[in-house]
């Protein structure tokens, strides 16, 4: 998520997802808002992005495995 936050990348990481859920939309299908859920880990429940992001990532955009469990078990 930190990679693709910067102030250069943010608005076409957005634009990313609009598009995706608008295609989603029209073909009837679900999407996992991965970014939405994300968000919500940083902004509501406050978890920092070095415990999110996999540590030895050096360009950031990859789970930590403690970020997939949450997702995978919902927790």
């Amino acid at each position: 998520m930190p990679a693709v936050l910067t102030p250069a990348k943010k608005g076409k990481a957005i634009a990313m997802v609009e598009v995706i859920s608008e295609l989603a939309r029209d073909a009837g299908v679900n999407v996992f808002r991965r970014f939405a859920f994300m968000e919500g880990l940083y902004q509501v429940e406050q978890v920092s992005f070095d415990r999110m992001v996999e540590p030895t990532d050096q360009r950031r955009p990859h789970d930590s495995d403690w970020s997939t469990e949450r997702v995978a078990w919902g927790r």
